[in-house]
């Protein structure tokens, strides 16, 4: 039936999406390890000489916060997207599909954990608006 082929099509749809997001979210965090690696107190940059200097604009304990957030809310996002993947190809009548619980561990309760870390390790709070000792964030960017 036509209804039942729009489904298929959409759950492929789902499937292709929940790839491309896990390849993008893999590629940020192998360019954060990367960048983690690259970045330390003291030690040449591969591209200078001069040793690379973050306390001039981050502090390493601020950085090391930041960076992780960013891992534990990447760690949820994948478990959140392989859940999905296996849930949209077991289909329509699959174990998970059919469970309201599965819905609300691997969705819901990993996004909300993903929002209190995000709040708790939110960079605006560590940079301060860029300045140090300025203790309020601001949305307004200007330029000169």
């Amino acid at each position: 039936s036509t209804e039942g082929s729009m489904r298929e099509v959409g759950s492929n749809l789902t499937i292709g999406d929940l790839v491309i997001q896990l390849l993008f979210i893999g590629f940020l965090v192998i360019v954060t390890t990367i960048f983690k690696f690259e970045f330390r107190v003291g030690q040449p940059s591969y591209h200078s000489q001069s040793a690379i200097e973050p306390a001039e604009w981050l502090e390493t304990a601020q950085l090391v916060t930041i960076l992780i957030g960013l891992y534990i809310v990447s760690f949820l996002i994948i478990v959140r997207s392989v859940f999905h993947l296996l849930e949209y190809k077991e289909g329509h009548n699959g174990h998970p599909m059919t469970l309201e619980t599965f819905l609300y561990i691997f969705d819901e309760l990993l996004m909300l954990i993903a929002m209190v870390v995000m709040n708790m390790c939110h960079p605006a709070k560590i940079l301060r608006d860029g300045k140090h000792g300025s203790q309020q964030c601001s949305d307004v960017i200007q330029l000169s």
